[in-house]
């Protein structure tokens, strides 16, 4: 999900607080980022008073990011490849689930639930059934949450001299979230240009492209069924997950099965094709400096 940036905390009640962002001189929206390969990025500025952001009218309102992204500089050609791997676990929670045997004790004292419908002091209960569930101790965690795992290759070459000097960058970045069926996949490239046309005369382009997959979970939705970090401790240890048949064991009652089935089959995936680039031209006559500059911000999300 896109990160919440507070600059100088929140100014509004019913407005909005998102501060607005600069790449390169292009606005772009705060979800833009995760389509961004953070190696590109050379520095990031907090424009927050109202002098640094009066250029920026009412939008630099909750103040401003400007983002600036890597370039070539003059010299031998450089060539870089940076690789990394790594691996998230959910924390340990601040309490302890009860196990089966607690879990139908509680139940049986409540008079509520299979602990009362399996108990002996149960005038129409049936103890027969209490064997089963005590054989079956299930930790639901282990069926929502997973090892996440991270694996990024970047490449790129820049270089050039005193007239034309360039940036070229690549990506490939794979992400799986500890969530189960949490994850991304994206592609990228970028391509910075700089040349001096004349002692008067420079023009360059700065652009990125990329193409990513997405898969999310309703990570947000309180204490329910639909967000499996709630339902990972809302299930019964003595729930089974499938059936003799294999097939998830769905059903009323089922709570870590039907969960489980929901995040399965309800999928939330997202692919994304943006683009981010500028051209500009610049001519120095003097102590003037006259720029034009063509930006563009292209996203298309199915």
């Amino acid at each position: 999900t896109a990160s919440t940036i507070r600059i100088r905390g929140t100014g509004s009640i019913t407005g909005g607080n998102t501060p607005l962002f600069v790449m390169d001189g292009v606005p772009i929206n705060a979800n833009d980022f995760a389509s961004i390969n953070s190696n590109d990025i050379e520095s990031i500025s907090i424009l927050k008073d109202a002098s640094a952001t009066a250029q920026y009218g009412s939008r630099g309102s909750n103040g401003v990011v400007v983002v600036t992204t890597k370039r070539g500089k003059a010299g031998e050609t450089q060539i870089r490849y940076t690789g990394q791997m790594g691996a998230s676990v959910s924390g340990d929670p601040k309490f302890d689930m009860m196990n089966t045997q607690q879990k139908l004790r509680f139940e049986e004292i409540l008079e509520t639930g299979a602990g009362w419908a399996t108990s002996e002091d149960n005038p129409s209960g049936d103890p027969s059934g209490r064997a089963d569930l005590l054989s079956r101790d299930r930790d639901w965690s282990d069926v929502f949450f997973r090892t996440g795992t991270t694996r990024t290759h970047d490449l790129s070459v820049s270089g050039g001299n005193e007239n034309a000097r360039y940036y070229v960058s690549g990506s490939i970045f794979n992400q799986e979230g500890i969530g189960l069926r949490s994850e991304l996949e994206r592609y990228s490239l970028r391509v910075n240009t700089d040349i001096n046309a004349s002692e008067r005369f420079e023009l360059g382009f700065n652009g990125q492209g990329s193409y990513s997959e997405s898969s999310f979970i309703e990570s947000e939705g309180g204490v329910a069924l639909a967000n499996p970090f709630a339902a990972a401790y809302l299930a019964n240890p003595y729930e089974t997950l499938y059936d003799d048949d294999g097939n998830v064991d769905v059903g009323t009652g089922q709570t870590g099965a039907n969960a489980f089935d929901r995040l399965d089959k309800d999928r939330n995936d997202r692919n994304e094709i943006k683009v981010v680039g500028s051209t500009y031209a610049r001519f120095i006559l003097d102590k003037f400096i006259f720029t034009q500059e063509f930006s563009l911000d292209f996203r298309e999300r199915y």
